[in-house]
């Protein structure tokens, strides 16, 4: 399918193709995930405690220390702009590259610890309801905020035939133009938390499994801070070169710049 095709694939039902379980690995994991509270609050004050700086992998407790690596997955976002300050003022979580929360982003890709959060469920063909209409300024509809931010690996869905999910939201990215980054797989009979035929769907399930193919890698290639080839942001390059892009060479706006290719970790290292 080109590029600006529309999609047919809103995923309303479930295939029947059944999802393997996460691959086990010994890398410390941290997820967070979180609901929007009904106050007038904005969004991305409430996700601050989830990640201060002292979750630093030399900080983990004495048993755990010898991992080395931390891997953070984030299937949160911010549905609307209305839930904060509106884009293109001081302060915007949506598209302001000083809003503090992204300071603390930084400090944790700063220590080594490897961010990965989830695109989002506003694409143009089955949004989900909260998010803008599809009237709204297209620039109001992109990956935005955290999702966006340079330091994380901002994961898309596809399903278990490569398709991209429908509500799989497009770039570009607020704070930085090539997001998503990669697309994981969504759409498979994985956790079964919504009962025993139930799907996991959404880009909140692709992206814990892009995860955890960061975990595997660090299982073998953990953070080291005197090395920059075990940085955050080689991991994310090496994923990005390594993906398989079904439609063209480089990035776009639906795929990122693939699918990711767990086919291609031998290679890894080549270069970590």
């Amino acid at each position: 399918m080109a590029q600006g095709a529309r999609h047919d694939v809103c995923l309303q039902r479930f295939d029947g193709r059944a999802g393997s379980d996460p691959p086990r690995h010994r890398r410390t994991y941290a997820s967070s995930r979180g609901n929007r509270a009904e106050t007038d609050v904005g969004v991305s004050e409430r996700r601050h405690s989830g990640f201060q700086p002292s979750a630093r992998p030399d900080e983990q407790p004495e048993d755990e220390r010898g991992f080395h690596s931390l891997v953070v997955s984030n299937s949160w976002g911010m549905f609307h702009p209305d839930w904060d300050a509106m884009p293109g003022t001081p302060g915007s979580y949506f598209d302001d590259p000083l809003h503090p929360f992204f300071e603390l982003l930084e400090d944790l890709a700063s220590m080594g610890v490897d961010l990965v959060f989830a695109a989002g469920n506003c694409g143009p063909d089955c949004p989900d309801g909260r998010c803008p209409p599809p009237s709204i300024d297209p620039a109001h509809r992109r990956i935005g905020g955290a999702n966006a931010h340079r330091d994380v690996l901002c994961v898309t869905g596809v399903d278990v035939n490569r398709r991209l999910a429908g509500y799989a939201s497009h770039g570009p990215g607020t704070l930085q133009h090539e997001k998503p980054d990669v697309a994981g797989y969504t759409h498979f009979l994985g956790s079964r938390a919504f009962g025993a035929s139930a799907a996991d769907t959404g880009t909140s399930a692709a992206c814990p499994i892009a995860a955890g193919v960061v975990a595997a890698l660090r299982s073998r290639f953990p953070t080291d801070p005197a090395s920059p080839r075990r940085s955050p942001a080689a991991i994310r390059d090496y994923l990005r070169q390594t993906a398989d892009n079904p439609h063209q060479r480089g990035w776009n706006a639906q795929y990122g710049f693939g699918v990711l290719d767990t086919s291609q970790l031998d290679t890894a290292a080549n270069v970590l």
